[in-house]
């Protein structure tokens, strides 16, 4: 009997050729390994909504089935407490309990259907949500979904002037309280300034001047982030401070002086936040002194006058001199909210946005104030990704990679570390973070890009050319372990996404499952995948497989002589027992240069497995290849396949089915090949 030939079957998904493995080719579809030896079938996937026909009202209502869930994201709180995030058609949700509750719901960008896929990510335990045409949005899982940072300028404040009201010490009651003049229309402080405008000296140091100054309001949030500050105010014109003689015969008011110090007030009025709720106080700002006479402030530089810890405030008084005001924190007068976007990144405690209207545009926030932006940097391109990679930030266009990194990390200053114009990729949410480096799908093929340098991975030519489409907008990639998942429309011709492309980061493998999937996301050491609901993938009942092996050929023989396959073994895992159908077709590979025949041309299939449901094992003790450990384990059979016909042919091919149902374990396949060309029946 001819010497049986053992083929392994875990080197996954390969260009077809003559190969001394199984290596499986196009048609392959939901076998992936279990990491112990072995190929399974695609377990299906399992609703995480339960959804009884009449469920008790304390269980909670789940989404309807009818509305496609198109983005789904798993995050753990400040708090610690997980939540799992999802679009449904214009609305923001998150489950609660069996049910779930509506966060936002989106009025920008959508895709024909009313189908929203805004960016998902976390920033420091904080969901950032932007999607084009609605503000960026911050939830921290506790309060209500709002606008990140402060995006809401400020109307300019109103100043004017005025004198302090006279106040009596002994409270006498007697209506002197508010002096002569009685009621004034502006806030009292209930003490007469030791400093402010009215106090300012000229160049000489000792006369006091008119003071010309501006006024502006910022507010800010509660992470200290500050929004653009409003316009300046009307130009205000405060008096020096004099000594003012007392009205005929009310020197006794004035402590029977003739005269007394009568300072001129700044008061100013200010409108708070009228729309953004999580705003918690207000800056104001003022310039210095803007008389020529000595004056030293400058219009449009602005230092802090008072910070107002809360919204219900709405006027105040300028109690600093321009000695104590140089000195006060300036006005940031550059910092802006966040705009529009579209994708996004959390990077070394700052946020980094994209997918702005200008779309070679990204905007960078300040280190630690993660909702105030000033920094943009302008790509060579469309941005298509933003990806993080510790100290480095990398932006993926159509046509290049560019990296920055922080130049200087105290005062958190960015450079230029490359700028590679040889390569680019059109398909932004294929890409993962992956140990320092990025993994994902560029226009040259899939690859790693650690900041500096991009390392194709071989991958089969049938996967770009029928299961990806540079024109979907509904990738999405996601990385668990080792494994690299994609979601993709196997050739364009489905709305959302209906297959999974898995790719093992170490051995560089690749696997496909028949799964429709909008997006993935992990959770709790599972893989979520979303839909019409939310399922956990990989979690359900047993899929239908097929396994097809190309380019089998005779051991240690010569390829042009005509060698035929007589047997074909299946090493199986016992509690495989379901009805596998198993099809064996010869192949005639032929040079058309020489030969009028086709290339490639496949010889009708003469014989078909008969659908063998688990017959009498054959222990792997009583064959030669019992001595190789590695395929020997206690509960591993051998599964013969029955053949009514020879194939005969230069190469072979095997089709392996396995039907819905049953969970399958197979390991590796047992070929023999005649002799003599004629072989032998089994």
């Amino acid at each position: 009997m001819p010497a049986e030939l053992l083929l392994s079957l875990a080197p996954g998904l390969g260009d077809r050729g003559q190969v001394n493995y199984a290596q499986l080719g196009e048609g392959t579809v939901n076998f992936y390994p279990d990491g112990e030896g072995y190929l399974v079938n695609y377990p299906g996937k399992t609703d995480i909504f339960k959804r009884p026909q009449q469920p008790p009202a304390s269980l909670g209502t789940p989404p309807a089935l009818g509305t496609p869930i198109t983005r789904v994201l798993a995050f753990r709180d400040v708090r610690g407490a997980e939540h799992v995030v999802f679009v449904r058609g214009a609305e923001l949700c998150v489950m609660y309990g069996n049910g779930y509750r509506v966060l936002y719901t989106f009025a920008g960008q959508d895709f024909e259907g009313g189908a929203y896929f805004p960016a998902l990510f976390v920033h420091e335990a904080k969901l950032i949500i932007a999607n084009l045409g609605d503000p960026v949005l911050l939830w921290d899982g506790v309060k209500e979904v709002h606008p990140l940072g402060v995006q809401e300028t400020p109307l300019p404040p109103q100043p004017r002037t005025g004198k302090a009201p006279y106040t009596e010490e002994s409270g006498a009651g007697d209506g002197r309280a508010y002096g002569p003049w009685k009621y004034r229309t502006y806030w009292w402080p209930g003490a007469h300034p030791s400093n402010g405008p009215g106090r300012n000296l000229g160049a000489d140091g000792t006369s006091k001047t008119h003071t010309l100054t501006e006024l502006v309001v910022q507010f800010f949030d509660e992470y200290g982030n500050h929004g653009p500050p409003s316009p300046p105010s009307n130009t205000a014109d405060v008096k020096p401070d004099t000594m003012t003689p007392a009205p005929p015969g009310l020197n006794e008011i004035y402590t029977n002086s003739p005269e007394f110090e009568n300072p001129e007030w700044l008061v100013f009025d200010y409108y708070p936040p009228q729309v953004e709720t999580h705003i918690v106080g207000v800056r104001v700002g003022r310039t210095l002194n803007l008389n020529l006479d000595g004056g030293a402030g400058a219009r449009g530089v602005y230092f802090t006058e008072v910070v107002i810890p809360d919204t219900t405030t709405c006027r105040g008084v300028c109690l600093l001199s321009d000695g104590q005001l140089a000195n006060a924190t300036p006005i940031d007068a550059l910092v802006r909210g966040p705009t529009q976007a579209a994708l996004g990144a959390s990077w070394n405690r700052r946020i980094v946005l994209a997918g702005h209207e200008d779309p070679f545009e990204a905007s960078i926030s300040d280190v630690g104030l993660f909702g105030q932006f000033k920094t943009t940097y302008r790509c060579a391109d469309h941005i298509k990704a933003v990806l993080p990679l510790g100290d480095r930030l990398v932006f993926v266009t159509r046509s290049s990679v560019e990296t920055l990194y922080e130049s200087n990390v105290s005062n958190g200053a960015l450079a230029v570390l490359e700028q590679d114009r040889g390569y680019g990729s059109l398909y932004g949410r294929s890409f993962v973070e992956v140990g320092g480096a990025v993994f994902g799908l560029w226009n040259e093929g899939f690859g790693f890009y650690d900041g500096t340098k991009l390392t194709l991975v071989p991958a089969p030519y049938f996967l770009e050319a029928l299961y990806v489409d540079q024109r979907s907008y509904v990738y999405s990639a996601t990385k668990l372990g080792d494994w690299y998942y994609l979601a993709v429309r196997k050739d364009a011709v489905t709305e959302g996404n209906n297959y999974l492309l898995m790719f093992h980061l170490r051995t560089h493998q690749w696997y496909l499952q028949e799964e429709s999937v909008y997006d993935v996301a992990a959770w709790q050491g599972a893989l979520l995948g979303c839909n019409d609901s939310i399922y956990q993938l990989f979690r359900g009942r047993a899929a239908e497989a097929t396994l097809l092996v190309k380019g089998l050929v005779p051991p240690e023989r010569d390829y042009l002589s005509q060698r035929a396959l007589t047997s074909v073994r299946l090493l199986v895992e016992p509690t495989a027992v379901a009805t596998l159908e198993l099809e064996v077709d010869g192949e005639l590979n032929v040079d058309p240069a020489t030969s009028t025949l086709r290339p490639f041309h496949t010889l009708p299939s003469k014989a078909a497995a008969d659908r063998m449901t688990h017959p009498l094992p054959y222990w792997s003790t009583d064959y030669q290849y019992a001595q190789e450990p590695g395929w020997v384990a206690p509960r591993d059979v051998w599964i013969a396949a029955v053949y009514n016909l020879l194939v005969s042919g230069y190469s072979h091919s095997l089709k392996l089915t396995a039907p819905a149902g049953h969970p399958v374990r197979l390991k590796a396949l047992g070929l023999t090949f005649s002799d003599d060309g004629r072989g032998v029946v089994g």
